[in-house]
């Protein structure tokens, strides 16, 4: 494989990148990092887990090297944990550059958000729509001199209701500029976005239907409803990972699921929509601990958005069903 110092990338990036602990791009990275250098629309398709971040990323943390200070570079997302995750990654990868990197989200005061923008300025900016349209609103910002605009998880804005944030957005926009969407799907709604954002976009397609990451190993274990907290106890306090995730079907089952694996001595955090930004931000951060013994795990419901893991990681799933080779010693905890 190709390192990345190979793919154009200017010396304070790729500093950067091996600062962070990357030294060979993943095929996303490695197909469309070529097609954004030069400046072509692009809309890309890739897994979960696949370095589709860094992909649009590098390329545009290395153009904004060149040019004057200003906000020139412009990230929507759907979600304020992935605002967050974006701004991280970038402030990474920009370590050995003078650039300055910031996001804007709902759920939090938007006065501090107006002084960065007012007072600080950014070159890149972390969105998500509805915040970037209520800053604009407000004249704290503009969007004269944006350059390059993603669309990251561009499906999931759509599916969230914000097609219509999308489109005032565009028109807000300068008509010569880049566009990058990346998106694991393309329903009809998304289509009409991207008639009206890409000019005759390349098209890189990493994301076979149904298929997960050649680096995730998947285990299913049927197991009756009223063991699987006994069983899930026990994969946690036998598991050689210091940290899980834990996907719950609903916010009143991932608070109860919380409150028994605490009670059994786990180490838990817990993220779902009902959650205030406060409590989300500290179960982002949160760090689990270090002897792997100490099992942890985040607890979230299916409208939550979590960070991804850099490392290969096992998927465990568990259903309503006879068990399979598997007998828990039940054990019981308040609920």
């Amino acid at each position: 494989m190709m390192p990345f110092s190979s793919l154009g990338l200017p010396e304070p990036i790729t500093r950067g990148v091996r600062a962070a602990g990357y030294s060979i791009p993943t095929p996303i990275q490695a197909r469309a990092i070529p097609l954004i250098l030069p400046g072509h629309d692009v809309v890309a398709a890739a897994q979960t887990g696949s370095g589709k971040t860094a992909a649009f990323l590098l390329p545009i943390l290395s153009r904004l090297l060149d040019g004057p200070r200003a906000l020139r570079a412009l990230i929507l997302v759907p979600t304020r944990e992935l605002a967050a995750q974006v701004e991280e990654n970038a402030h990474a990868y920009s370590k050995y550059a003078e650039l300055s990197v910031g996001s804007v989200y709902g759920g939090v005061p938007i006065g501090p958000q107006e002084r960065m923008l007012r007072y600080e300025g950014v070159d890149l900016l972390v969105a998500t729509p509805g915040r970037l349209l209520d800053l604009h609103g407000r004249q704290s910002l503009t969007l004269d001199e944006v350059e390059v605009l993603v669309l990251d998880e561009a499906d999931r804005m759509v599916d969230m209701g914000f097609a219509p944030d999308l489109q005032r957005i565009l028109r807000l926009l300068p008509t010569k500029r880049q566009t990058l969407m990346f998106s694991a799907t393309m329903p009809p709604e998304l289509n009409r976005v991207a008639k009206e954002a890409l000019r005759n976009p390349q098209r890189v397609d990493l994301a076979p239907p149904s298929k997960p990451a050649e680096s995730i190993e998947q285990t299913f274990y049927p197991v009756p409803r009223h063991l699987k907290v006994d069983l899930l106890h026990e994969l946690l306090d036998k598991s050689e990972e210091r940290s899980a995730l834990v996907f719950t079907r609903t916010k009143h089952g991932a608070d109860r699921l919380y409150r028994q694996l605490k009670a059994r001595g786990h180490r838990v955090g817990v993220i779902h929509g009902d959650r205030s930004q406060g409590q989300r931000e500290r179960a982002r951060c949160w760090s689990p601990p270090t002897s792997p013994r100490a099992a942890s795990t985040w607890t979230t419901s299916p409208t939550s958005s979590t960070s991804t893991s850099r490392t290969p990681r096992r998927t465990t799933s568990t259903g309503s069903a006879a068990p399979a080779a598997w007998t828990p010693k039940v054990t019981r905890s308040p609920s």
